[in-house]
């Protein structure tokens, strides 16, 4: 093999490897700049789900006094006693604040903590998906997934030495 074969098969391979980091680069710096202008003009898309009104829906079926739905069909759509559901849910939002009621940056309030419990209890006791809360509950998947969450943990913590 000679000298000159071998400098030109080098000069190949130095010329694709500086070609290939240039691309690579070009990429990067393409991707970063992209990435640096998308994320300053993408703001979350706020959907107005009227959850105020979900709300006012859950506690007249479910919580005043001439509730919709009383005594066997409570206990036939939540698989508990209403009493039972009720010390739950003030146990939990007294242990964890996730379930305490605030109000956002716009001044709206958050879902009640009667709203969370009863999406968690509901994908507990039916296993359905947090995304199928959002017609009947108003609620986004997120949040029903985070209930979900930050309630196993909550009841855990709190039951789980007692029981």
């Amino acid at each position: 093999m000679s000298s000159s074969s071998s400098s030109e098969e080098f000069q190949t391979i130095f010329d694709t490897d500086v070609a290939c980091v240039q691309m690579a680069e070009q990429t990067y710096n393409a991707v970063c700049n992209n990435a640096a202008a998308t994320s300053q003009r993408r703001t979350r898309r706020y959907i107005s789900r009227n959850r105020e009104e979900a709300n006012q829906r859950l506690v007249q079926d479910y919580f005043e006094e001439n509730a919709t739905f009383q005594g066997y069909y409570f206990l036939r759509h939540f698989r508990m006693f209403k009493g039972l559901y009720e010390r739950i849910v003030e146990d939990v939002t007294r242990e964890c604040s996730f379930f305490q009621q605030r109000y956002d940056v716009r001044g709206t309030p958050s879902f009640t903590p009667l709203q969370k419990c009863t999406a968690v209890l509901r994908q507990l006791a039916y296993g359905i998906p947090p995304d199928a809360l959002d017609e009947s509950f108003r609620m986004s998947a997120r949040i029903a997934r985070d209930s979900l969450h930050f309630f196993c943990k909550t009841v855990i913590q709190f039951y789980g030495p007692k029981y």
